[in-house]
């Protein structure tokens, strides 16, 4: 009975390690969990808090981005120090002008990685309506179309790489 025992017990921690750690992931990359931290890295950047948004970002992202605006074609390649300067460029407007952004996130998908379950492959579309002041008339619409590839550790999740294409239309 006693070697019964003592070999149950290390089955026992095994198995709820196991169930934890799945549970984690199962946490980390669900759709609520994921739409939440898109809402927040969403609304730090367009609110100017460049730190808190950029650190939505592993330190070795891979980033394309694909801009089409009236003022032309651009595409950004490369890192955090990228990403970060163009959510700077993007946020600018908003605190320069005290513009508003009315954002909804739309067909947000979710697809993790098979085990151990450290990444998941997020698509989604984003689109933004930027109004003046007392204006309810958009002045111009801005549409994320994201891709991109999520990393979580103990407590959080980074966003290890980012493809997108982005369309500015100006309000006429």
């Amino acid at each position: 009975m006693k070697k019964i025992v003592t070999f149950m017990i290390p089955l026992l921690i095994l198995a709820f390690v196991g169930y934890r750690y799945y549970r984690h992931f199962e946490e980390q990359f669900s759709v609520e969990n994921i739409e939440g931290f898109l809402r927040t890295q969403i609304i730090d950047s367009y609110a100017g808090r460049d730190e808190t948004a950029c650190n939505a970002f592993s330190d070795d992202v891979e980033v394309t981005i694909a801009v089409h605006s009236p003022q032309g074609d651009e595409t950004i390649k490369g890192g955090k120090e990228d990403i970060c300067l163009f959510m700077r460029r993007a946020a600018a407007p908003f605190s320069a002008s005290g513009a508003q952004a009315a954002t909804a996130l739309e067909g947000l998908e979710v697809n993790p990685s098979s085990f151990p379950w450290l990444t998941a492959e997020v698509r989604y579309l984003l689109r933004t309506s930027v109004t003046a002041p007392g204006n309810p008339v958009p002045l111009m619409t801005r549409v994320h179309e994201s891709r991109a590839t999520l990393r979580r550790g103990l407590s959080d999740i980074h966003i290890s790489k980012l493809d997108a294409k982005v369309s500015i239309h100006l309000s006429e």
